[in-house]
C-alpha cells in the first residue's frame, strides 16, 4: 500500500467539495473533522450478494440433487466447494457494510492526532503524538471497475501506520488530508524539510 502524494508540509490547499457533510470544529487550539456514516448499499455490498448468491444456488441444486439419489460424497465435495465462494461473498458484503456504515471523529491537537472509529456501537482509537506523525496523504489497496479504492493514511515514523475511511471519494480524502496536513503544519506536527534530508526522505508536494 503506497502512500499516494503525501503532504509533509503545507504546500497545497485543497478546496471542500460539494455535497459534503463532514463537518469541522475547534477543539481547544486544535481542529476536530466528524465524518457520519455513509449510508446505503454500496457497490462492494451488491457484489458480495451477487457472488455469494450463484454459489449458494449450485450448493442447493447440487446437494438436493445428490442426496436424491444417495450420493453423499458427491453431496460433502459440493458443500465443501461452494462454501469457499459463499464464504468470500459473505465476507465482501461484510466488509462493504463496515466499510458503509462506520463513522470516524479524527482529532489534531499539541502536533498529534487521533482517529476514532464508530461501528456498531463499538469505539476503537488511534493516535500519533507530536513528533510520530511522518505524512498525510492517500493509499489504494483496491480496485472497482477499474479505478482505485482509496484511504485516507497517517504515516507514522516508527511503528504502525494509521489507515481509514476507505471507499471515500477522491476529492474528499485529498480535502481531508490536506486539511489535517495544515493543521498539523501549523502545530508543527509535521517533518520540516531539513528533518527529512536527516532522514534521508525527499519531500513529496501534495497535488
Amino acid at each position: 500500500m503506497a502512500l499516494q502524494q503525501p503532504h509533509w508540509h503545507q504546500t497545497v490547499k485543497h478546496m471542500k467539495p460539494p455535497k459534503n457533510n463532514i463537518t469541522e470544529k475547534q477543539v481547544g487550539l486544535g481542529k476536530e473533522w466528524e465524518i457520519p456514516k455513509r449510508r446505503g448499499v454500496g457497490c462492494l455490498m451488491i457484489f458480495g450478494f451477487v457472488f455469494a448468491i450463484f454459489p449458494f444456488a449450485i450448493l442447493v441444486l447440487g446437494v438436493w440433487g445428490s442426496l436424491k439419489n444417495s450420493e453423499w460424497g458427491a453431496a460433502l465435495g459440493i458443500t465443501l466447494f461452494t462454501s469457499i465462494f459463499i464464504a468470500a461473498g459473505l465476507w465482501v458484503v461484510y466488509y462493504g457494510y463496515k466499510s458503509r456504515y462506520t463513522a470516524h471523529r479524527i482529532l489534531v491537537r499539541d502536533g498529534g492526532i487521533s482517529i476514532t472509529k464508530t461501528f456498531s456501537k463499538k469505539e476503537t482509537t488511534q493516535s500519533l503524538q507530536k513528533g510520530e506523525v511522518l505524512g498525510v496523504g492517500l493509499y489504494s489497496s483496491s480496485e472497482t471497475n477499474g479505478k482505485p479504492n482509496y484511504g485516507l493514511i497517517v504515516k507514522a515514523k516508527e511503528g504502525n501506520d494509521i489507515r481509514c475511511m476507505n471507499c471515500y471519494p477522491e476529492q474528499t480524502l485529498r480535502w481531508l488530508a490536506s486539511e489535517i496536513s495544515n493543521t498539523l503544519a501549523q502545530q508543527d506536527g509535521l517533518p520540516t524539510k531539513e528533518d527529512m534530508l536527516t532522514m534521508h526522505l525527499k519531500p513529496v508536494s501534495g497535488a
